[in-house]
């Protein structure tokens, strides 16, 4: 998924935005149709499914986006900022889902600015001046605060405290 979800807009309106990969993956109508359901349940998008997508503020698209690529069920996703756009709520309800997925096998490469997201991962990979400088587990958490520390990335509480 990209960072702005804009850049990701193929159809005019959001149900047809759903269904797109699904058609290309040749599912069937019934398939389809409980998919697109069941996503716009998960996302809580029910009443933008009828909505054109260039009628819909960021944060609704952000999430609209971010169901059209949960909706394929790949066992790994690529997500850019995937909070972008989105308010508190709808971030805790991504994290819960993403959450979610996780437990059923599902794995996620996040590429995110934010420090608070941090401890929603298991593993961490620091990238400077493009290279990698340095991979954590989540419960080094120590080590890698204290390289961010260094790039003068402090955390304030609430960013990836001692939770």
């Amino acid at each position: 998924m990209l960072q702005n979800p804009l850049y990701q807009v193929i159809s005019s309106k959001v149900y047809d935005e759903l269904a797109f990969p699904l058609q290309n993956m040749q599912l069937s109508a019934r398939e389809i149709e409980a998919r697109i359901q069941e996503a716009a349940a998960l996302w809580q998008i029910d009443a933008l499914l009828g909505r054109n997508l260039h009628s819909l503020s960021l944060g609704e698209l952000q999430k609209v986006m971010l169901a059209v690529t949960l909706i394929m069920k790949r066992p790994l996703t690529l997500l850019d900022e995937p909070s972008s756009h989105l308010d508190s709520n709808s971030i805790a309800r991504l994290y819960q889902i993403l959450g979610q997925e996780t437990k059923r096998g599902h794995s996620f490469i996040i590429a995110s600015q934010n420090l608070f997201e941090l401890h929603f991962c298991d593993e961490l990979i620091l990238m400077g001046r493009g290279e990698i400088a340095g991979h954590y587990k989540r419960e080094e958490k120590a080590l890698y605060k204290e390289k961010l520390s260094e790039w003068g990335l402090l955390f304030e509480k609430g960013d990836c405290s001692d939770n």
